[in-house]
């Protein structure tokens, strides 16, 4: 890699993959949380500056869907958080709709990978 892509650590800048599953209480659930969504991606790509390369809402069955982001670098998440306030009021409402387990526990969870390489039909600027 060129000097420009290592960060000041001294680790290198590489596109981020987010993958977070949400399994929903009702099926009715989904369409507003699509809704939500679409809002939420709308507000990042205007503000994240090009950090947000590609993002996906992936149903998985009724009540389960998968939202795929893949961002410039790994600072790109959080000032994502930061710039983009629908995500904390669409986060609420995707709490108040997601199912629990026996446990009580929210049903949901969350990766994150360094794309060390992809190949050269991506769809998305940046590292290959």
């Amino acid at each position: 890699m060129a000097g420009s892509d290592w960060n000041a650590g001294g680790e290198p800048v590489v596109p981020i993959c987010a993958l977070t599953e949400f399994r929903l209480r009702k099926p009715r659930y989904l369409l507003p949380t699509y809704l939500d969504y679409r809002r939420v991606v709308a507000q990042a790509r205007a503000t994240s500056g090009g950090d947000l390369l590609s993002s996906r809402f992936l149903i998985e069955d009724a009540r389960t869907w998968v939202s795929l982001s893949i961002w410039s670098n790994a600072d790109a998440i959080p000032n994502f958080g930061t710039n983009v306030p629908l995500h904390h009021d669409a986060a609420r409402r995707l709490m108040r709709r997601v199912a629990h387990d026996a446990g009580g526990r929210p049903e949901f969870w969350s990766s994150k990978w360094a794309l060390i390489s992809a190949s050269g039909h991506h769809p998305f600027g940046g590292a290959a």
